[in-house]
């Protein structure tokens, strides 16, 4: 029982949240390309605004998962490649490179006054 908690306990720590979403957007890309690829955890996806949310389950079925992303692997290496301030936030585009060799290009803007994902889109670059 205590090792269940203890590694649900892990499991939580390790998931980006709402309020280190800002400062780390790194750290949120990489849990939520991990989550597009699995279909989960769920917690993964409590760092989205709303109207992303569903959005993304209606693009997936409900199911939280794209079939482009989960063949392209387990992200190996991600280069900040742009960042700008805008309005709702702050706006950062991402290279990463994957297991199976793919390289997709991500967008994620995380808005400072709630730290959740206000906007996210990939594609791929090669």
């Amino acid at each position: 029982m205590l090792t269940k908690l203890l590694a649900s306990l892990l499991i939580a720590l390790s998931i980006p949240t709402a309020s280190n979403a800002q400062s780390q957007p790194d750290k949120i890309l990489a849990s939520l390309i991990s989550a597009f690829q699995k279909c989960g955890p769920p917690e993964a996806y409590q760092v989205l605004e709303q109207n992303v949310f569903n959005i993304i389950a209606s693009q997936t079925g409900g199911m939280g998962c794209y079939q482009a992303i989960a063949v392209a692997g387990p992200a190996i290496d991600m280069d900040l490649i742009d960042q700008k301030d805008h309005n709702d936030g702050t706006m950062s585009l991402y290279r990463a490179r994957h297991a199976g060799g793919n390289i997709i290009d991500w967008t994620i803007g995380i808005r400072p006054s709630t730290g959740k994902v206000y906007f996210i889109s990939f594609t791929p670059s090669n």
